[in-house]
Protein backbone atom coordinates (compact mmCIF):
# COMPACT_ATOMS: atom_id res chain seq x y z
CA UNK A 1 0.00 0.00 0.00
CA UNK A 2 2.86 2.37 0.83
CA UNK A 3 4.54 1.65 -2.51
CA UNK A 4 1.34 2.42 -4.43
CA UNK A 5 0.85 5.72 -2.62
CA UNK A 6 4.47 6.65 -3.21
CA UNK A 7 4.20 5.83 -6.91
CA UNK A 8 1.09 7.94 -7.47
CA UNK A 9 2.44 10.86 -5.44
CA UNK A 10 5.73 11.04 -7.34
CA UNK A 11 4.01 10.33 -10.68
CA UNK A 12 1.69 13.32 -10.22
CA UNK A 13 4.56 15.62 -9.20
CA UNK A 14 6.69 14.69 -12.20
CA UNK A 15 3.90 14.87 -14.82
CA UNK A 16 2.38 18.11 -13.58
CA UNK A 17 4.41 20.34 -16.01
CA UNK A 18 3.06 18.31 -18.93
CA UNK A 19 -0.59 19.00 -18.14
CA UNK A 20 -0.99 22.19 -20.31
CA UNK A 21 0.50 20.49 -23.38
CA UNK A 22 -1.64 17.38 -22.91
CA UNK A 23 -4.75 19.50 -22.40
CA UNK A 24 -4.14 21.44 -25.63
CA UNK A 25 -3.51 18.26 -27.63
CA UNK A 26 -6.62 16.61 -26.23
CA UNK A 27 -8.73 19.67 -26.98
CA UNK A 28 -7.57 19.76 -30.60
CA UNK A 29 -8.23 16.02 -30.99
CA UNK A 30 -11.74 16.35 -29.62
CA UNK A 31 -12.49 19.24 -32.01
CA UNK A 32 -11.23 17.22 -34.98
CA UNK A 33 -13.37 14.23 -34.02
CA UNK A 34 -16.51 16.34 -33.65
CA UNK A 35 -15.97 18.04 -36.99
CA UNK A 36 -15.46 14.73 -38.78
CA UNK A 37 -18.69 13.34 -37.39
CA UNK A 38 -20.64 16.47 -38.32
CA UNK A 39 -19.25 16.36 -41.87
CA UNK A 40 -20.49 12.80 -42.39
CA UNK A 41 -23.97 13.35 -41.00
CA UNK A 42 -24.94 16.62 -42.66
CA UNK A 43 -24.05 18.40 -45.87
CA UNK A 44 -22.40 21.70 -45.45
CA UNK A 45 -21.84 24.39 -47.95
CA UNK A 46 -18.39 24.77 -49.40
CA UNK A 47 -17.87 28.08 -47.66
CA UNK A 48 -18.88 26.75 -44.28
CA UNK A 49 -16.87 23.57 -44.83
CA UNK A 50 -13.78 25.56 -45.78
CA UNK A 51 -14.21 27.68 -42.67
CA UNK A 52 -14.48 24.59 -40.48
CA UNK A 53 -11.43 23.02 -42.13
CA UNK A 54 -9.44 26.14 -41.33
CA UNK A 55 -9.65 25.19 -37.65
CA UNK A 56 -7.88 21.96 -38.46
CA UNK A 57 -5.35 23.63 -40.68
CA UNK A 58 -2.50 23.63 -38.13
CA UNK A 59 -3.19 19.96 -37.38
CA UNK A 60 -3.36 19.05 -41.11
CA UNK A 61 -0.17 20.89 -41.86
CA UNK A 62 1.59 19.12 -39.02
CA UNK A 63 0.96 15.70 -40.55
CA UNK A 64 1.01 16.73 -44.23
CA UNK A 65 3.47 14.99 -46.53
CA UNK A 66 6.25 17.01 -48.21
CA UNK A 67 5.50 18.35 -51.68
CA UNK A 68 8.31 16.32 -53.27
CA UNK A 69 6.65 13.04 -52.23
CA UNK A 70 9.41 11.99 -49.80
CA UNK A 71 8.40 10.60 -46.42
CA UNK A 72 8.87 12.89 -43.46
CA UNK A 73 11.41 11.75 -40.89
CA UNK A 74 9.79 10.68 -37.61
CA UNK A 75 10.32 13.04 -34.72
CA UNK A 76 10.28 12.27 -30.97
CA UNK A 77 7.34 13.46 -28.93
CA UNK A 78 8.95 15.31 -26.01
CA UNK A 79 5.84 15.07 -23.86
CA UNK A 80 5.60 11.32 -24.11
CA UNK A 81 9.31 10.96 -23.54
CA UNK A 82 9.10 13.08 -20.37
CA UNK A 83 6.10 11.09 -19.20
CA UNK A 84 7.92 7.79 -19.74
CA UNK A 85 11.02 9.06 -17.94
CA UNK A 86 8.98 10.29 -15.00
CA UNK A 87 7.17 6.96 -14.72
CA UNK A 88 10.42 5.00 -14.73
CA UNK A 89 11.93 7.33 -12.12
CA UNK A 90 8.87 6.98 -9.89
CA UNK A 91 9.01 3.18 -10.09
CA UNK A 92 12.76 3.04 -9.38
CA UNK A 93 13.18 5.72 -6.71
CA UNK A 94 9.65 6.44 -5.47
CA UNK A 95 9.65 4.12 -2.42
CA UNK A 96 13.10 5.36 -1.32
CA UNK A 97 12.09 9.01 -1.54
CA UNK A 98 8.85 8.32 0.31
CA UNK A 99 10.71 6.46 3.06
CA UNK A 100 13.22 9.30 3.49
CA UNK A 101 10.37 11.75 3.75
CA UNK A 102 8.70 9.61 6.44
CA UNK A 103 11.95 9.38 8.43
CA UNK A 104 12.45 13.14 8.23
CA UNK A 105 8.94 13.82 9.55
CA UNK A 106 9.36 11.19 12.28
CA UNK A 107 12.63 12.70 13.53
CA UNK A 108 10.93 16.05 14.06
CA UNK A 109 8.40 14.37 16.35
CA UNK A 110 11.10 13.30 18.83
CA UNK A 111 11.55 16.90 19.94
CA UNK A 112 7.99 17.03 21.36
CA UNK A 113 7.68 16.95 25.13
CA UNK A 114 4.55 14.82 25.02
CA UNK A 115 4.33 12.81 21.78
CA UNK A 116 0.85 11.91 20.59
CA UNK A 117 -0.46 8.39 20.11
CA UNK A 118 -0.67 8.44 16.31
CA UNK A 119 2.94 9.61 15.93
CA UNK A 120 4.18 6.80 18.17
CA UNK A 121 2.05 4.30 16.25
CA UNK A 122 3.68 5.37 12.97
CA UNK A 123 7.15 5.12 14.49
CA UNK A 124 6.50 1.65 15.88
CA UNK A 125 5.17 0.44 12.53
CA UNK A 126 8.25 1.78 10.76
CA UNK A 127 10.58 0.06 13.26
CA UNK A 128 8.76 -3.27 12.90
CA UNK A 129 8.87 -3.03 9.11
CA UNK A 130 12.57 -2.06 9.04
CA UNK A 131 14.49 -2.48 12.36
CA UNK A 132 17.55 -0.60 11.05
CA UNK A 133 15.49 2.63 11.10
CA UNK A 134 15.85 2.64 14.91
CA UNK A 135 19.53 3.56 14.55
CA UNK A 136 18.60 6.66 12.53
CA UNK A 137 16.14 7.72 15.24
CA UNK A 138 18.64 7.20 18.09
CA UNK A 139 20.31 10.61 17.89
CA UNK A 140 16.99 12.48 17.81
CA UNK A 141 15.60 10.43 20.70
CA UNK A 142 18.77 10.95 22.76
CA UNK A 143 18.25 14.73 22.86
CA UNK A 144 14.83 14.33 24.51
CA UNK A 145 15.45 10.99 26.26
CA UNK A 146 14.22 11.85 29.76
CA UNK A 147 10.87 13.34 28.64
CA UNK A 148 10.22 10.44 26.25
CA UNK A 149 11.09 7.79 28.83
CA UNK A 150 8.59 9.22 31.35
CA UNK A 151 5.74 9.32 28.83
CA UNK A 152 3.35 6.41 28.24
CA UNK A 153 3.70 6.49 24.44
CA UNK A 154 7.31 7.69 24.32
CA UNK A 155 8.64 4.87 26.52
CA UNK A 156 7.07 2.28 24.19
CA UNK A 157 8.90 3.80 21.24
CA UNK A 158 12.22 3.73 23.12
CA UNK A 159 11.70 0.12 24.21
CA UNK A 160 10.92 -1.02 20.66
CA UNK A 161 13.95 0.86 19.34
CA UNK A 162 16.21 -0.93 21.84
CA UNK A 163 14.67 -4.32 21.04
CA UNK A 164 14.99 -3.79 17.29
CA UNK A 165 18.61 -2.53 17.45
CA UNK A 166 20.42 -3.31 20.75
CA UNK A 167 23.25 -0.95 19.80
CA UNK A 168 20.83 1.92 20.47
CA UNK A 169 20.98 1.10 24.20
CA UNK A 170 24.64 2.21 24.30
CA UNK A 171 23.70 5.63 22.90
CA UNK A 172 21.13 6.11 25.69
CA UNK A 173 23.60 5.21 28.47
CA UNK A 174 24.83 8.75 29.17
CA UNK A 175 21.40 10.44 29.55
CA UNK A 176 20.17 7.47 31.61
CA UNK A 177 23.06 7.76 34.09
CA UNK A 178 22.49 11.50 34.66
CA UNK A 179 19.20 10.97 36.52
CA UNK A 180 19.19 7.23 37.15
CA UNK A 181 17.32 7.43 40.47
CA UNK A 182 14.25 9.28 39.16
CA UNK A 183 14.31 7.38 35.88
CA UNK A 184 14.29 3.94 37.53
CA UNK A 185 11.68 5.00 40.11
CA UNK A 186 9.22 5.97 37.37
CA UNK A 187 6.80 3.36 36.06
CA UNK A 188 7.59 4.24 32.44
CA UNK A 189 11.32 4.87 32.84
CA UNK A 190 11.76 1.54 34.61
CA UNK A 191 10.71 -0.29 31.42
CA UNK A 192 13.30 1.59 29.36
CA UNK A 193 16.12 0.81 31.84
CA UNK A 194 15.17 -2.88 31.97
CA UNK A 195 15.10 -3.03 28.16
CA UNK A 196 18.59 -1.51 28.06
CA UNK A 197 19.96 -4.04 30.58
CA UNK A 198 18.41 -6.99 28.73
CA UNK A 199 19.72 -5.77 25.37
CA UNK A 200 23.23 -4.98 26.68
CA UNK A 201 24.03 -6.79 30.00
CA UNK A 202 27.41 -5.04 30.08
CA UNK A 203 25.61 -1.77 30.89
CA UNK A 204 25.13 -2.99 34.48
CA UNK A 205 28.70 -1.85 35.20
CA UNK A 206 27.78 1.63 33.95
CA UNK A 207 24.71 1.81 36.17
CA UNK A 208 26.13 0.33 39.39
CA UNK A 209 27.59 3.63 40.69
CA UNK A 210 24.43 5.77 40.20
CA UNK A 211 22.36 2.86 41.53
CA UNK A 212 24.50 2.68 44.69
CA UNK A 213 24.02 6.44 45.26
CA UNK A 214 20.24 6.07 45.07
CA UNK A 215 20.06 2.61 46.65
CA UNK A 216 17.64 3.46 49.48
CA UNK A 217 15.34 5.41 47.14
CA UNK A 218 15.23 2.52 44.67
CA UNK A 219 14.92 -0.19 47.34
CA UNK A 220 11.75 1.32 48.81
CA UNK A 221 10.07 1.82 45.43
CA UNK A 222 8.15 -0.81 43.45
CA UNK A 223 9.73 0.11 40.12
CA UNK A 224 13.22 0.71 41.51
CA UNK A 225 13.27 -2.73 43.16
CA UNK A 226 12.73 -4.39 39.78
CA UNK A 227 15.69 -2.52 38.31
CA UNK A 228 18.00 -3.48 41.22
CA UNK A 229 16.80 -7.08 41.13
CA UNK A 230 17.49 -7.33 37.38
CA UNK A 231 20.95 -5.80 37.82
CA UNK A 232 21.90 -8.31 40.54
CA UNK A 233 20.54 -11.26 38.54
CA UNK A 234 22.39 -10.15 35.42
CA UNK A 235 25.68 -9.59 37.24
CA UNK A 236 25.83 -10.97 40.82
CA UNK A 237 29.13 -9.21 41.60
CA UNK A 238 27.31 -5.86 41.53
CA UNK A 239 25.76 -6.77 44.92
CA UNK A 240 29.10 -5.96 46.56
CA UNK A 241 28.70 -2.32 45.51
CA UNK A 242 25.37 -2.12 47.35
CA UNK A 243 26.54 -3.69 50.63
CA UNK A 244 27.63 -0.38 52.23
CA UNK A 245 24.28 1.38 51.71
CA UNK A 246 22.30 -1.73 52.56
CA UNK A 247 24.16 -2.33 55.85
CA UNK A 248 23.62 1.24 57.05
CA UNK A 249 19.85 0.94 56.50
CA UNK A 250 19.52 -2.80 57.12
CA UNK A 251 16.59 -2.73 59.58
CA UNK A 252 14.64 -0.20 57.53
CA UNK A 253 15.10 -2.24 54.34
CA UNK A 254 14.55 -5.64 55.97
CA UNK A 255 11.21 -4.55 57.44
CA UNK A 256 10.20 -2.95 54.15
CA UNK A 257 8.07 -4.82 51.66
CA UNK A 258 10.29 -3.97 48.69
CA UNK A 259 13.61 -3.55 50.49
CA UNK A 260 13.51 -7.13 51.75
CA UNK A 261 13.31 -8.35 48.14
CA UNK A 262 16.58 -6.59 47.29
CA UNK A 263 18.30 -7.86 50.44
CA UNK A 264 17.27 -11.45 49.70
CA UNK A 265 18.59 -11.13 46.16
CA UNK A 266 21.90 -9.76 47.48
CA UNK A 267 22.20 -12.58 50.04
CA UNK A 268 21.54 -15.12 47.33
CA UNK A 269 24.12 -13.57 44.98
CA UNK A 270 27.00 -12.89 47.40
CA UNK A 271 28.28 -14.65 50.52
CA UNK A 272 30.19 -11.47 51.33
CA UNK A 273 26.90 -9.56 51.61
CA UNK A 274 25.53 -12.23 53.97
CA UNK A 275 28.59 -11.97 56.22
CA UNK A 276 28.26 -8.19 56.38
CA UNK A 277 24.58 -8.40 57.33
CA UNK A 278 25.11 -10.76 60.30
CA UNK A 279 25.99 -8.06 62.84
CA UNK A 280 23.00 -5.72 62.22
CA UNK A 281 20.72 -8.76 62.05
CA UNK A 282 22.01 -10.01 65.42
CA UNK A 283 21.49 -6.63 67.10
CA UNK A 284 17.89 -6.40 65.89
CA UNK A 285 17.09 -10.12 65.85
CA UNK A 286 13.78 -9.99 67.77
CA UNK A 287 12.44 -7.04 65.78
CA UNK A 288 13.30 -8.74 62.48
CA UNK A 289 12.14 -12.22 63.51
CA UNK A 290 8.66 -11.01 64.49
CA UNK A 291 8.13 -9.03 61.27
CA UNK A 292 6.75 -10.49 58.04
CA UNK A 293 9.47 -9.09 55.76
CA UNK A 294 12.25 -9.27 58.36
CA UNK A 295 11.81 -12.99 59.04
CA UNK A 296 12.10 -13.65 55.27
CA UNK A 297 15.52 -11.96 55.29
CA UNK A 298 16.69 -13.97 58.33
CA UNK A 299 15.51 -17.25 56.83
CA UNK A 300 17.26 -16.41 53.55
CA UNK A 301 20.50 -15.73 55.44
CA UNK A 302 20.24 -19.09 57.25
CA UNK A 303 19.57 -20.93 53.99
CA UNK A 304 22.50 -19.24 52.22
CA UNK A 305 24.99 -19.75 55.09
CA UNK A 306 23.89 -22.20 57.83
CA UNK A 307 26.94 -21.29 59.94
CA UNK A 308 25.35 -17.90 60.81
CA UNK A 309 22.93 -19.75 63.10
CA UNK A 310 25.56 -19.76 65.82
CA UNK A 311 25.54 -15.95 65.76
CA UNK A 312 21.80 -15.86 66.46
CA UNK A 313 21.77 -18.31 69.38
CA UNK A 314 22.28 -15.66 72.09
CA UNK A 315 19.39 -13.33 71.13
CA UNK A 316 17.15 -16.31 70.34
CA UNK A 317 17.81 -17.88 73.77
CA UNK A 318 17.10 -14.64 75.65
CA UNK A 319 13.75 -14.16 73.90
CA UNK A 320 12.85 -17.79 73.22
CA UNK A 321 9.34 -17.70 74.73
CA UNK A 322 8.47 -14.44 72.95
CA UNK A 323 9.70 -15.78 69.63
CA UNK A 324 8.00 -19.14 70.16
CA UNK A 325 4.61 -17.46 70.67
CA UNK A 326 5.04 -15.27 67.59
CA UNK A 327 3.87 -16.71 64.27
CA UNK A 328 6.87 -15.39 62.35
CA UNK A 329 9.33 -15.87 65.22
CA UNK A 330 8.39 -19.56 65.43
CA UNK A 331 9.24 -19.93 61.72
CA UNK A 332 12.71 -18.46 62.31
CA UNK A 333 13.34 -20.80 65.27
CA UNK A 334 12.31 -23.82 63.22
CA UNK A 335 14.61 -22.76 60.40
CA UNK A 336 17.51 -22.39 62.84
CA UNK A 337 16.90 -25.87 64.32
CA UNK A 338 16.50 -27.39 60.89
CA UNK A 339 19.82 -25.91 59.74
CA UNK A 340 21.68 -26.97 62.89
CA UNK A 341 19.80 -29.43 65.18
CA UNK A 342 22.53 -29.41 67.84
CA UNK A 343 21.56 -25.91 68.99
CA UNK A 344 18.37 -27.14 70.69
CA UNK A 345 20.18 -27.85 73.96
CA UNK A 346 21.72 -24.39 73.89
CA UNK A 347 18.35 -22.75 73.23
CA UNK A 348 16.58 -24.70 75.98
CA UNK A 349 19.45 -24.63 78.47
CA UNK A 350 18.36 -23.31 81.88
CA UNK A 351 14.63 -23.62 81.17
CA UNK A 352 12.29 -25.45 83.54
CA UNK A 353 9.04 -27.27 82.85
CA UNK A 354 6.99 -24.18 83.76
CA UNK A 355 8.76 -22.11 81.13
CA UNK A 356 8.46 -24.92 78.60
CA UNK A 357 4.72 -24.99 79.18
CA UNK A 358 4.49 -21.54 77.61
CA UNK A 359 6.06 -22.85 74.39
CA UNK A 360 3.54 -24.02 71.73
CA UNK A 361 3.15 -27.78 71.47
CA UNK A 362 3.91 -27.89 67.75
CA UNK A 363 7.27 -26.19 68.29
CA UNK A 364 8.16 -28.63 71.08
CA UNK A 365 7.21 -31.53 68.82
CA UNK A 366 9.39 -30.05 66.08
CA UNK A 367 12.35 -29.72 68.49
CA UNK A 368 11.90 -33.26 69.72
CA UNK A 369 11.83 -34.52 66.16
CA UNK A 370 15.12 -32.84 65.20
CA UNK A 371 17.22 -33.14 68.35
CA UNK A 372 19.47 -36.13 68.83
CA UNK A 373 19.51 -36.33 72.64
CA UNK A 374 16.43 -36.71 74.88
CA UNK A 375 18.20 -35.84 78.11
CA UNK A 376 16.56 -32.42 78.36
CA UNK A 377 13.08 -33.94 77.88
CA UNK A 378 13.58 -36.39 80.73
CA UNK A 379 14.67 -33.54 83.00
CA UNK A 380 11.69 -31.44 81.95
CA UNK A 381 9.32 -34.32 82.65
CA UNK A 382 10.26 -34.33 86.37
CA UNK A 383 10.20 -30.54 86.68
CA UNK A 384 13.97 -30.21 86.93
CA UNK A 385 15.95 -27.36 85.38
CA UNK A 386 17.51 -28.23 82.03
CA UNK A 387 21.27 -27.92 82.10
CA UNK A 388 23.39 -27.97 78.96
Amino acid sequence: MIRKNAFFAIFICLTQPLYPMLRKTLKTGVQATMLARNAQRSAFSKNSLSQQQSILKPQVRRYAQPSNGAKKKPTFNKGRLALLAGTMFAIAYGPQLYEKRQIYVAKRGFSKRKPDYFWTLDIRCMIKAKPSVAIEFAESAKQNFFDLSQNDDGCRVLEEMIEAAPVVAEKFTKPAKQDFGNLSSDRHGRGVVLAMIKARPSLVTEFEIPAARNFVQLSTNFDGVQVLEEMIKTRPSVAVEFVGSARQNFVQLANSRYGSIVLKEMIKASHYATARFVEPAKQNFVELATDYSGRCVLIKMIEARPDVVTKFIAPAKQNFVELANSYYGEMVLKEMIKAKPSITQELLGGMCAKELSKVPADLLAFIKKHQKCTKCWKAAKYGERIVT
